[in-house]
């Protein structure tokens, strides 16, 4: 009998552990794959605007800095920034920041969600002999204002 329970617990505790490291990888990937929809979702919108226009304006425009700022000249001027934003998760207060896109005379278009945080917004122009090409780095990190090891992901 003693050893029918024994190794009832042990099945126990083995069913108990898959469970919950099954549980554990569920929370990383759902954070690591807000982070990655989020840079992906910029890049495209990214690309698209800078291939289809005319001009940098690189007056305006702040490269080699973060956080970076690109005016592009098409038909309508188009920025890409960033901007802080309180929010508030477990009753406190967080500010992020967040990547947004304007076009004309529309309003801003928030480009990250509010679970995902701006650390890093560098532009280089290396704009070329009529062909404009914009150096990127980024990067972005989940919200984790509680340094839950589980939602670390950048």
């Amino acid at each position: 009998m003693i050893v029918y329970v024994g190794i009832f617990s042990v099945i126990l505790f083995v069913i108990v552990q898959l469970f919950w490291q099954m549980q554990i990888s569920s929370i990383k990937g759902n954070a690591s794959a807000e982070v990655k929809e989020n840079i992906s979702q910029f890049i495209e919108i990214f690309k698209y605007n800078i291939r289809n226009s005319d001009s940098i304006d690189e007056t305006s425009s702040v490269f080699n800095g973060s956080p970076g700022k690109l005016f592009i000249e098409d038909d309508e001027t188009i920025i890409f920034d960033t901007y802080s934003k309180d929010i508030i998760i477990n009753d406190r207060v967080n500010t992020i920041t967040k990547l947004r896109y304007k076009k004309g005379a529309d309003p801003y278009i928030d480009l990250t969600s509010d679970r995902v945080d701006v650390e890093n917004f560098v532009l280089r122009n290396l704009t070329q002999q009529g062909s404009n090409i914009i150096g990127l780095e980024l990067t972005l990190s989940y919200l984790n204002p509680e340094n839950d090891y589980l939602y670390n992901n950048s």
